[in-house]
């Protein structure tokens, strides 16, 4: 009765994390892993590019890889037009349906001729297919209907020829003048890009490793007791049986990272936080061609960022995550091997 103020008991239920001692050395057997940059994948990079830069023109006839402009005009259950049906402007990129059958079915099209297309189809996802019908995303999940076609105009991407000029829309007036050194330039970017994606890896399979080294007791009852407890919505024990696996491997996870962290000083420090946000404050501006702001505007431009809590929250685990890879490949001294991008694709997703 807090009306009455007397004594109190009060009955308290705590569950300790473990106690460990995470420690790193080289016979952590992790290797770090990159991906081997051969010349096939280097020649689809720069057919990418010729492509990027090249310039879309009128066709005759559709081709695999052209674009449709058109008209999408819904049917009805006969197969007519539907009076007052859906009609909308569209475009159909040949090179990137799934369908073998209705992609063969949009080739050798002229301006003028009519198809009936399954609309699901011919788009990537509700949301495309939205944007494609000119409809609500909520209109798209009841669509039935099948739709005629009507092509207006077929365009070809013509790609632009491995030479001076692709060397300045890619890299800039005058900073490669032969193929030779277009290709190595363009091999070291595709290096660098995939040089972060092995990092990421790197930190995963080293994390797991320590996992299996470290068999981080957890107190699992009082856990799903508190999950039961704190979730928003109502769940039963066997629900929280169900999922409480994946949450337990990232709370070890977790409390794995966090100990190597704290025990190595790796946390996010203030200037390091204010430092990145200038940084990214600066990157934005440049990302469209603009310049910089003044130091003052940055700052506050900063500032911003830094007061919600989630763009901070997502700031501080980048700058820790970069730490940890650092201090992983200073500390184990990994051995590299290199792989084709498709085992490497795989392995990431394993």
């Amino acid at each position: 009765d807090w009306d009455s103020p007397g004594e109190f008991t009060f009955a308290y239920e705590v569950g300790m994390a473990p106690a460990f001692e995470v420690e790193l050395d080289k016979k952590l057997g992790v290797d770090r892993v990159l991906v081997e940059v051969d010349d096939a994948l280097l020649d689809k990079e720069i057919a990418d590019m010729t492509r990027r830069f090249g310039k879309l023109e009128d066709a005759q006839v559709s081709e695999a890889k052209d674009m449709l402009l058109g008209d999408m005009i819904e049917l009805d259950a006969e197969g007519n037009i539907k009076e007052g049906g859906i009609m909308n402007r569209a475009t159909i990129s040949l090179e990137f349906l799934e369908d073998e059958h209705t992609r063969s079915s949009l080739t050798g099209l002229r301006s003028g001729d009519e198809v009936q297309v399954d609309p699901h189809k011919v788009s990537s996802g509700h949301d495309d297919l939205a944007r494609m019908l000119g409809i609500t995303h909520e209109q798209v999940h009841h669509l039935e209907s099948s739709f005629l076609f009507r092509v207006a105009e077929v365009k070809r991407m013509v790609p632009m020829e491995v030479g001076q000029e692709l060397f300045d829309r890619v890299f800039g007036q005058g900073a490669v003048e032969d193929e030779t050194a277009f290709r190595a330039k363009v091999k070291e970017g595709m290096e660098a890009s995939f040089e972060r994606d092995s990092d990421r890896l790197y930190l995963r399979d080293v994390l797991r490793k320590l996992e299996e080294k470290h068999q981080v007791e957890l107190p699992d009852g009082f856990l799903k007791r508190w999950i039961q407890e704190t979730s928003e919505n109502p769940v039963t024990p066997e629900e929280v049986e169900q999922g409480y696996g994946e949450y337990a491997e990232g709370l070890r996870r977790q409390l794995l990272q966090d100990g190597i962290i704290e025990k190595y000083g790796l946390e996010a420090k203030g200037e390091e936080l204010d430092a990145f946000a200038k940084r990214y404050v600066a990157d934005q501006f440049a990302q469209y061609g603009m310049p910089a702001p003044e130091e003052g505007e940055i700052q506050r431009m900063a500032g911003r960022i830094l007061s919600d809590r989630d763009q901070l929250g997502r700031i501080r685990n980048t700058i820790v995550e970069r730490k940890l890879m650092t201090h992983f490949k200073a500390m184990l001294e990994p051995k590299e091997r290199r792989i084709p991008l498709d085992e490497f694709v795989n392995l990431a997703r394993s």
